[in-house]
């Protein structure tokens, strides 16, 4: 065969070797004679393989006595290089080469466990993905409107729905009906005491950034600009310190506020500090949270939050404020933290929780003294 038995290694050449090895017991030394390749060529595809190779072996080898400290030694350090390997036993008498030593060890080494991947299977309209964007601005005679857009995929078919808005708050209903679906207006829970405006401003703390955006845009229609780390305006650009005395909106699943850490969604801590701090915050009158269920989420997040959340209005209080929480709760009855559950937590907590991320922006809009809707 042309390119001599160092070639590179085809693809058929790998399945014919598989073949002849596990199908029809061909030893290493006939299959390299066979396809004209070194002997060394073969083991490392059959060690490549993830299967034993049967390598017949008319007299000892010469690692054999080194086995059992190969095999401790892999034990204790299962990524240790085989080239270090190799200068251990060298130095305990091994006298074989360095590229035969390569696939001995290839076939020793501890393997990973295989990752268990879920390929989801849903019915025809069962599920639908969701999302929005803002496309910059739109005049509408002397009004400047921001213009969004709503994007729904069907799961099953796959099918894209695409509709554009003057305004985050007006495209959900519109959107679902244009789908030839009836609007339903989601579930809310409200807080366990009455609550009125009060001045100061909204702090809006997400762990999810498209619904960091749509509260955003929504409290703007109203409330004028909202600072945040990932504006919706140049202008608006929080700085550094994330801190600002008028109403702001913080996504912390950005990527700067996720180096080194957990995704908020499943590690809640730094945003519960912030919670926190915005408690002694005399300008802070209403908190707005989302809090995201789901297999890929904290699994009790009530756990971490009511605790929190019941600190906060406590320093609130004791200062002399009542400090308001609003929740947007994503999630579904089937999910696994228990949506019924966690949103009867976060009311006695003294929350009002809404499963419509919109109305949830509107209720702490509406808490603002001097807000015009």
């Amino acid at each position: 065969m042309s390119g001599g038995p160092h070639r590179a290694v085809t693809a058929e050449e790998r399945s014919s070797i598989l073949r002849l090895h596990h199908a029809e017991q061909w030893p290493v030394g006939t299959i390299a004679a066979e396809l004209g390749r070194h002997h060394d060529t073969i083991e490392l595809v059959l060690a490549q393989s993830g299967l034993p190779v049967t390598k017949q072996s008319p007299r000892p080898r010469l690692v054999d006595d080194y086995l059992p400290f190969i095999q401790s030694t892999l034990e204790k350090h299962p990524r240790l290089r085989a080239s270090r390997l190799w200068a251990m036993v060298r130095q305990r008498g091994y006298s074989g080469s360095k590229s035969g030593f390569r696939a001995i060890i290839s076939r020793l080494r501890p393997r990973r466990h295989a990752e268990a991947f879920l390929r989801r299977s849903v019915l025809a309209g069962q599920e639908g993905q969701v999302d929005w964007a803002h496309f910059g601005k739109l005049t509408i005679g002397r009004a400047v409107r921001t213009l969004w857009a709503f994007v729904m995929v069907l799961s099953y078919s796959r099918r894209i729905f695409l509709r554009f808005f003057p305004g985050a708050a007006m495209g959900g209903p519109d959107a679902v009906r244009a789908m030839g679906v009836d609007a339903w207006q989601p579930e809310s829970w409200p807080a366990d005491h009455e609550r009125l405006p009060r001045p100061g401003s909204i702090r809006g703390l997400f762990s999810g950034g498209t619904l960091c955006d749509e509260s955003m845009a929504i409290a703007a229609e109203t409330l004028g600009p909202v600072m945040s780390n990932t504006p919706l305006e140049p202008g608006w650009q929080l700085p550094d310190s994330l801190t600002h005395s008028g109403h702001l909106m913080i996504d912390f699943g950005d990527d700067k506020l996720t180096q080194g850490r957990a995704h908020p969604m499943i590690d809640p801590s730094l945003r519960n500090a912030r919670i926190l701090e915005e408690a002694v915050d005399p300008s802070c009158a209403v908190i707005l949270l989302d809090v995201v269920l789901g297999y890929g989420s904290h699994r009790h997040p009530a756990d971490d939050l009511v605790p929190v959340m019941t600190q906060a209005r406590e320093t609130a209080r004791v200062a002399g404020r009542d400090l308001a929480f609003v929740v947007s709760l994503v999630g579904t009855s089937q999910d696994p933290q228990g949506l019924d559950d966690v949103a009867t937590r976060l009311v006695a907590a003294g929350a009002s929780v809404h499963l419509s991320n919109a109305e949830a922006t509107r209720q702490a809009v509406a808490l603002i003294q001097g807000a015009v809707r």
